[in-house]
C-alpha cells in the first residue's frame, strides 16, 4: 500500500509543477482525527459473531489521517485529492457461544485483530452557484481488509484477509454561509463488484477561523462487505471527525 500512496502524491506533485503557471490553483493538506466506531458482523453457515457486540470492539479508536488535494480553474481538467487513513485494532474477549470463522472453531477466551486502511484518490469536476458547488467524479480506491483470530491456550488461529482496487462514482455538495464564514458539505461513494462492496458517507461544518485555514467537525462511516471463503464480512467504522487545513 505504502507504494500507492507515495505513486498518488507523486502524482500530485507532477501536477502542481506542470500547472504552477495557471492562476487561481487551490493547493491544500489536511489533518484529522477520526473517533470510530467498529460495529458489523462475520458471518457463515455455522454461526454468525458481532464485531461490538461479541469481540468488545464497542468504544471508539482515534484514528489519525492525511489529505491533501488540487484544486484550480482549468476546466479541461479535473481536481485532484488523496486521502490516506486506516485501523489497526485488537481486543480480548470471551465468548458465550462457540463460533466458526475461516474453518476453525473457537470457544472460551480468544483475541481478536482487525486491519483496516485505505487509499482514495479522487479526480472530479465541479458546478458552481454563487452559494453552493457540486462536485462530482470517480474514486479510485484501495482498500485493505485483514482479520485475525486466535484461541487463547491453544494453536488454533485464522487470518482472513481481502485487498484490491475498486473504481467508485464519487459525488459532493458544499454550501456557503458567507455571513458566518462557515461551509456545510456531504459527500458519498459507493460501488459492489463481485464479492466485494465498498460504501463511504460524510457530512459536516467547516469554519474559516482566517484565510485558508478552517476547522472542521462532522460524521464520517465507511462500510466494507466481502466474502472470503465460507465466511461474509460485513465491517464499518464511522463516528465524528475533527480536522484542520493547513
Amino acid at each position: 500500500m505504502r507504494y500507492l500512496v507515495v505513486l498518488c502524491f507523486m502524482v500530485i506533485s507532477a501536477f502542481a509543477n506542470q500547472y504552477y503557471q495557471f492562476r487561481n490553483i487551490d493547493n491544500n493538506i489536511e489533518l484529522g482525527m477520526w473517533s470510530a466506531k467498529v460495529t458489523g458482523d462475520i458471518k457463515n453457515n455455522s454461526s454468525e459473531v458481532s464485531y461490538d457486540k461479541d469481540l468488545g470492539y464497542g468504544k471508539a479508536n482515534n484514528i489519525t489521517y492525511f489529505q491533501a488535494g488540487i484544486d484550480h480553474s482549468i476546466s479541461w481538467l479535473p481536481d485532484i485529492r488523496i486521502t490516506v487513513d486506516g485501523l489497526q485494532e485488537s481486543q480480548k474477549s470471551s465468548l458465550t457461544k462457540p463460533i466458526v470463522v475461516a474453518d476453525q472453531n473457537y470457544t472460551a477466551n480468544i483475541n481478536n485483530e482487525i486491519q483496516f486502511s485505505s487509499v482514495d484518490m479522487l479526480l472530479y469536476n465541479s458546478k458552481y452557484s454563487y452559494y453552493s458547488k457540486l462536485r462530482y467524479g470517480l474514486d479510485l480506491k484501495y482498500v485493505y481488509f485483514q482479520n485475525t483470530i486466535k484461541q487463547v491456550g491453544s494453536s488454533t488461529s485464522a487470518v482472513s484477509k481481502t485487498d484490491g482496487k475498486i473504481l467508485l462514482p464519487y459525488v459532493g455538495y458544499k454550501y456557503n454561509i458567507d455571513m458566518i464564514n462557515t461551509v456545510l458539505e456531504a459527500e458519498v461513494t459507493g460501488f459492489s463488484i463481485g464479492d466485494i462492496r465498498v460504501n463511504s458517507l460524510s457530512y459536516g461544518l467547516k469554519y474559516y477561523f482566517m484565510r485558508g485555514s478552517y476547522l472542521s467537525f462532522g460524521y464520517k462511516k465507511e462500510s466494507y462487505k466481502a466474502t472470503n471463503n465460507d465466511d461474509d464480512y460485513s465491517f464499518n467504522i464511522s463516528g465524528l471527525t475533527i480536522y484542520c487545513l493547513v
